[in-house]
Order: C-alpha cells, then sequence, then structure tokens
C-alpha cells in the first residue's frame, strides 16, 4: 500500500464548517504572505487546524485573541499576534492566515443587510465537537462590534439556534435585575443555511467572567417561566432522562449511570423552573450592576431548579477528586435552591439532600446530551468526559442510599 496523500493546510482547513460558511465562488486558501485582494485571517493556531480566524485589517479585532484558550506557551504566542495586530502589522507579517475572496453574495452581504451596514467578520470555530458551529463576530469597518451570528452547518445545530431564538424571545418579556440576556436581531436563512444574529452585549470582551458561582444570577433564571413543585415521576425531564442507554458506550463502561438512574427514587418531589443549559464563566461576564450571559442554546423550561449550579461546577473543576467534585456539584445546585428561597427553613440536611437530589438529575440530563449529540461522532475528549460522569456517579451512590435509609 502506498502513503496516504497528505492535505494541504488549504484542504484541511476546508475539511470543516469553513467550508459551508465561504462556499463556492468563495475562495479560500492558506497562504503565509497576504499577496492581491481578498480578506485575510490569522489562523489560530493553524491554517492547517483553525480553532479562530482574526480578520487582520480590523481595528481592535485582535481582541478576539483572549478568546482561545490554551497552556502557557500558547497563551504566550496569543499576547504576541495581540500585539502585532495592535501595532497594525498583522497585515503583513509572514504568519499562518486564510485567504478568502469574498462571494458578493455571501455571508457577510446577508449579515450587512440584517445590520443595515457593510460588515466586517472573524469567527470563532473551538474545538472538534459534534455540535461544531462557527460563530461569528461582527465588526463594521471601524472596528465596533456590532453583534455575534451563528451559523447552522449540520443538522445537529439547527434545533439549538432554533432553542436560543426562543430563549431570547422568552427572556426579552422577563423582569430580571441581576441577568441581561441579548436582544435577538434575527433568524433567518442565507442560502437554505440558518444563521441567528444576536446583539453584542457590551461587557462580552471585558474580562470580567465570573470567578465564582454568581447563584443569585441563576436564581433568576431558575425562575424565568414560572416555578412549581412535583414529583420526578411526574415530570417530562425524568421520561426525557430515564433510558441511560447500554452498560457499555463506544468501548467505556457506563453501568455507574444505570445504577445512578436505579438508586433515585423518582417519587421524590423537588422545585421545577428553568435553566441555562451550558452556564460558565466564559458564557458570562459583569456588567454595570448586573451578570451578562450569553449563548442561551441549551436553554430550558421545566427542569429541576438548580441544575446551573452542578454544570458550573463540573466546569471549573480539575476532574481529579470525585468524591470533592460530587460534594461541591451537590453544593453549588443547593445554593442557588437556597438564593430561590426554596432552603434554609428545615436545616443544613435537608439542604444538603436537596442540593444531591438536583446534581444526581443534573449527571443524568448531561449524559443524555452527550449520547443525543455524540450519535455518530465521538471524540477521545468527550470519552474522558463520560469516564469522568461515570465517577461521579459512583461517588454520589452512597449520599443517595443514606438519603433513602
Amino acid at each position: 500500500m502506498g502513503r496516504p496523500a497528505v492535505r494541504t493546510a488549504t484542504e484541511a482547513a476546508l475539511d470543516s464548517p469553513l467550508a459551508a460558511l465561504w462556499p463556492p465562488p468563495a475562495e479560500v486558501r492558506a497562504v503565509r504572505v497576504p499577496r492581491g485582494r481578498g480578506s485575510y485571517y490569522l489562523a489560530v493556531p493553524s491554517a492547517r487546524a483553525p480553532r479562530l480566524l482574526v480578520p487582520t485589517d480590523v481595528p481592535g479585532a485582535g481582541r478576539m485573541l483572549a478568546r482561545h484558550g490554551g497552556g502557557r506557551a500558547t497563551r504566550l504566542a496569543r499576547g504576541a499576534l495581540r500585539l502585532s495586530h495592535r501595532a497594525g502589522l498583522a497585515s503583513w507579517m509572514p504568519m499562518p492566515r486564510l485567504s478568502v475572496t469574498v462571494d458578493p453574495a455571501g455571508i457577510e452581504q446577508h449579515l450587512g443587510a440584517v445590520l443595515g451596514r457593510p460588515v466586517r467578520i472573524g469567527v470563532l470555530l473551538g474545538p472538534p465537537r459534534a455540535n461544531i458551529k462557527p460563530v461569528l463576530q461582527v465588526f463594521d469597518r471601524d472596528g465596533t462590534v456590532l453583534a455575534f451570528a451563528k451559523v447552522a452547518t449540520s443538522p445537529l445545530t439547527v434545533p439549538l439556534l432554533e432553542t436560543e431564538a426562543a430563549a431570547l424571545r422568552l427572556l426579552a418579556g422577563q423582569p430580571m435585575r441581576g441577568v441581561v440576556a441579548p436582544t435577538l436581531l434575527d433568524l433567518g436563512r442565507w442560502r437554505d443555511v440558518l444563521v441567528l444574529v444576536q446583539q453584542a452585549l457590551p461587557s462580552a470582551q471585558s474580562g470580567r467572567q465570573p470567578t465564582t458561582l454568581p447563584s443569585a444570577a441563576l436564581a433568576e433564571v431558575a425562575a424565568v417561566g414560572g416555578r412549581h413543585r412535583r414529583s420526578l415521576e411526574a415530570s417530562a425531564f425524568w421520561q426525557r432522562v430515564a433510558d441511560v442507554g447500554p452498560d457499555r458506550w463506544h468501548d467505556v463502561d457506563v453501568s455507574a449511570l444505570s445504577r445512578l438512574r436505579a438508586a433515585v427514587d423518582p417519587r421524590t418531589e423537588c422545585l421545577f423552573g428553568a435553566w441555562h443549559g451550558d452556564f460558565g464563566p466564559w458564557n458570562a461576564a459583569w456588567g454595570a450592576g448586573a451578570l451578562e450571559v450569553w449563548d442561551w442554546e441549551r436553554f430550558d423550561t421545566d427542569v429541576p431548579a438548580g441544575l446551573d449550579g452542578a454544570h458550573w461546577r463540573l466546569q471549573v473543576d480539575d476532574r481529579t477528586d470525585p468524591h470533592s467534585t460530587w460534594q461541591a456539584m451537590a453544593a453549588d445546585a443547593a445554593a442557588v435552591l437556597r438564593d430561590m428561597g426554596e432552603l434554609g427553613e428545615l436545616g443544613e440536611t435537608h439542604d444538603s439532600t436537596a442540593g444531591s437530589l438536583v446534581a444526581c438529575c443534573y449527571l443524568l440530563a448531561i449524559w443524555s446530551r452527550y449520547r443525543h449529540d455524540a450519535a455518530t461522532s465521538v471524540t477521545p475528549a468527550l470519552r474522558a468526559r463520560v469516564a469522568w460522569l461515570c465517577r461521579l456517579a459512583d461517588a454520589a451512590l452512597p449520599t443517595l442510599e443514606d438519603a433513602r435509609r
């Protein structure tokens, strides 16, 4: 057998959602030195595997580089790129970049029509995952951020954009004092691709992300659309998470999740409300007297109140000790319930039991999400995350057994 063909950087870049973002007659090429007319984007970390595209000639667009994570070496390189962009050197320095010959009827034209002025875009792709979709930072020619847009490049991402649009419409009518959500500007189609455009919140790139659980803000979110008490078994939520599937999933032993599901008493009554669905430090920033929160594509109502607290802990924890993480998840879920006025009068034991129940429901809910999203594609990172969920489920079981004695 001969060696497999080595793809060029251009071919590798287009084997991604970029192919849907700039379809023919637009032309995308990987280059190191700009030549000729066209739009040029710094490709981070590389043109072969871009996760972030920063327009070289838009003032202030270098701020986008703050959204790209990584280790110390990556952060240093990112800082150097920001300095070169700020100094106006990025347009001509030999760096990995993509050259785009834009289609006059392309995505920029669509966004310009929505916003009523000519625009330029930067692109955030993020790491490979089943529900990957381009997030576009939309600038005017002077570098002012006008909006953010999301482009549904696969069947899995279409319902996410539809959910986010419905959530933003609902939130627009809610009297929240401590939480600000973006305004929905448009949900429409460009070349049969669904595109959501939303307001750019003022603090989105301020660096003022929450560093501790903003339980009062999450309590406000949980109260959106009303709150009520009922048993788990009487809820649509419980029916959705009831099927945990077989005990092996893509070579991962997930039997702990079956044991967790069996250990939760479905007759247990709890408070139901709403949740953001993917709340983490990267989806929020402190603004003028309120928490600005974006990425509402996983928003849902009629779920056990406090799920956002458990999700927060799963995102910020270091994944070293499942027992301490589990305890923190339960405590963070209880903190949200407490700020809703749900706990406190019956003592710490009741608070702990209520928080543990919500945290268990969260593990089942996030497992249901992962199974659905990864029906056809499973990455090593997702396998590792599911294995961690199973360790947390094992850590949770003694808590449930104690509660039923």
